[in-house]
């Protein structure tokens, strides 16, 4: 973004935002290259790079999501009972340090005179499985934000106008499909008040 920024402008930068966003790891997926590296970091970041097959095997629950989200719905009945047990199991160190970076990103968008908001879209999986536990995590990030002077839009529509199965690109990857892209954006230009394209 800084290197955005230094040969061109923007008026409104959006920031998506999920409860796996909560962690001290920036390098999950080995995919950025650092001076100091482990000895099979470069082959892990070639194959994650190249072969999806590999993405799916290293994730190994993606071919279980239908059975987990079920199973995990079940044992998780008496949901409301089990908030403060959540609010505990948030890592509060992992929340700060990730919410310090992106302050950071909203000061750089103030000295560059953009609107910033953070996005919060719900994921199928999360909310079938374990409402309780996402609404608790987002209802944590949400509130740091705002502390902060951040703005913070809360997206949820797709919940209701598509299925799980629509709402992901594959059975084994939660990520958003087309659908469930353009049923964030619909929200987005709704709720921000944007012009249509």
């Amino acid at each position: 973004l800084k290197d955005y920024f230094a040969g061109n402008k923007a008026d409104l930068v959006l920031l998506f935002y999920v409860v796996n966003d909560i962690t001290h790891d920036n390098n999950n997926l080995n995919m950025l290259e650092y001076e100091s590296e482990g000895r099979f970091t470069p082959v892990t970041r070639f194959l994650y790079r190249n072969l999806y097959t590999f993405s799916l095997l290293t994730e190994y629950r993606a071919l279980l999501y239908p059975v987990y989200t079920e199973v995990t719905r079940m044992l998780n009945q008496d949901e409301i009972s089990n908030a403060e047990r959540y609010r505990s199991q948030v890592n509060k160190d992992a929340l700060e340090y990730s919410i310090e970076a992106v302050v950071k990103i909203h000061e750089l968008c103030e000295r560059n005179g953009s609107d910033f908001y953070v996005v919060l879209p719900r994921t199928h999986t999360g909310n079938i499985s374990v409402p309780t536990y996402y609404s608790v995590a987002e209802g944590m990030i949400s509130d740091e934000l705002k502390k902060k002077g951040i703005k913070v839009v809360e997206l949820d529509d797709h919940l209701n106008e598509l299925s799980q199965a629509e709402s992901r690109i594959a059975f084994n990857d939660q990520h958003p499909s087309r659908l469930a892209v353009s049923s964030f954006v619909g929200e987005l230009i709704e709720k921000l008040g944007l012009a249509k394209p």
